[in-house]
């Protein structure tokens, strides 16, 4: 297996990623003056950006907390580092940032899947060198993985060792596929990545996807925020709902987001709120439309 701690982590600072903007934005302190500047760049043109990556923050905590409860081992594909997770309207990419839906600031996916299940096997992957530095030094008896998502055969041969996929698998790729296109000049596109690892699945597995969409978000936002990560070297992929519920594939049946009767996508917002809270939101209003599901491997 191709260990992160078999070499030391090179990384250019200059340069924005994705998974550092990301913890730029909800506070986390794994980030750089090139990841703070495009996370500003991107508040300016959507000043509820911060509070939309909190929620897919906040989403990411839930479903593990979820997942955790149901199967014996979980893989946070593009696991990235803690975040200090922003309550709804807190303060600017990298500055302070409270709790969320009764987590502490600064919780992981590997803490809430571990108070949950105390035996469950985790497995964190990422390719950002700096971010596997975070998870290393966080990594207790958690696997720790570098690949990048585009090369699945790699990711699927590194996975062989550390899981079991003849019994029950949690897979959690949580706003991660929003950066892989339907055709990749160096790797997988999106959907193939996504039938690929979930073919492998048992019954009884379950997935959870969280995705910038481009149903509902206004076209003229999106298109300028598209833009901003393409001058940083990175690109973002607005999917609409149909093309998100088509990464669960036919062999996945979406629960029922929090408050709904049917199964579906729902806006992540949603799995930040207690069950108060969700009976006095108003929906979500936002240029930026994101959506999350949880589904269960059926057949």
């Amino acid at each position: 297996m191709t260990s992160a701690a078999d070499r030391p982590p090179q990384f250019m600072p200059r340069n924005a990623s994705a998974g550092r903007v990301y913890n730029a934005y909800t506070g986390g302190k794994g980030n750089f003056e090139a990841d703070r500047a495009l996370a500003e760049q991107v508040v300016e043109i959507a000043p509820d950006a911060a509070d939309r990556a909190a929620d897919l923050a906040g989403f990411s905590l839930a479903a593990a907390a979820l997942i955790a409860g149901d199967v014996r081992q979980l893989v946070d594909i593009g696991a990235g580092t803690p975040a200090g997770i922003a309550a709804v309207g807190a303060g600017k990419p990298g500055g302070d940032a409270g709790a969320a839906a009764g987590e502490p600031a600064g919780d992981s996916v590997y803490r809430v899947a571990r108070r949950v299940n105390p035996g469950i096997r985790l497995v964190a992957v990422d390719h950002d060198p700096v971010v596997l530095t975070h998870l290393l030094a966080e990594a207790g008896d958690r696997a720790v993985i570098e690949a990048d998502v585009r090369d699945v055969a790699v990711l699927l041969r590194e996975l062989d060792a550390v899981v079991d996929w003849s019994q029950p698998l949690g897979v959690m790729l949580c706003a991660v596929l929003h950066f892989v296109a339907d055709h990749e000049a160096d790797g997988e596109g999106a959907h193939v990545i996504a039938e690929a690892i979930l073919s492998r699945l048992v019954p009884g597995s379950l997935v959870a996807i969280s995705h910038a969409c481009s149903t509902g978000a206004d076209p003229d936002v999106i298109t300028e925020i598209s833009t901003a990560y393409d001058q940083h070297g990175l690109r973002l992929v607005w999917r609409d709902e149909e093309e998100i519920k088509d990464l669960f594939t036919s062999r996945v049946t979406l629960q029922p987001p929090p408050g709904a009767r049917a199964g579906g996508l729902g806006d992540p917002r949603l799995w930040r709120l207690s069950p108060q809270q969700l009976r006095q939101a108003p929906p979500v209003s936002s240029p930026v439309s994101l959506r999350a599901g949880i589904g269960i491997v059926t057949c």
